[in-house]
């Protein structure tokens, strides 16, 4: 498929399953190689029953925020600018791809991420998911706005 992925996260979840992007919402992690990225998501939604989506959230959420607190610390962050440009290194370190914040709200965010690792290796390993899939991206964004 020809063109850029994108997945914006913004309160509900969709899935555009022509594009294979998703947006989920919310008002020191190295996931390399990309098949364990993969089989962490496929794991949660085969346990969704157990509530797997919402639990590897959580566990993205909390396991950015210390790298992401920590880093914030490290270098004297103190605004909300430089904290978002952190949070930007902090996911392309991770090696998950490109994340940018274009709305900035006192109470929402939204992100957008150009070629996600998580929804593109799975759209060429599984085809277009026509649910989100994103849960590891939905605890990153979680863990910028805490």
């Amino acid at each position: 498929m020809a063109g850029k992925r994108q997945a914006g996260f913004v309160v509900e979840q969709v899935q555009d399953a022509a594009r294979a992007s998703g947006r989920a919402g919310l008002a020191g992690v190295v996931l390399h190689p990309y098949h364990y990225a993969l089989l962490c998501s496929q794991l949660a939604l085969d346990a969704a029953r157990c509530d797997g989506p919402r639990l590897l959230s959580e566990a993205a959420e909390h396991a950015f925020y210390r790298q992401l607190d920590r880093r914030c610390r490290e270098h004297g962050v103190r605004v909300a600018a430089e904290r978002l440009a952190a949070a930007r290194e902090a996911w392309r370190g991770a090696g998950m791809g490109r994340v940018e914040f274009p709305e900035v709200g006192p109470e929402s965010l939204t992100a957008v991420m150009d070629r996600s690792l998580v929804d593109g290796c799975w759209a060429r390993r599984w085809g277009c998911p026509e649910a989100p899939i994103n849960h590891i991206g939905r605890g990153f964004v979680a863990a910028v706005v805490i």
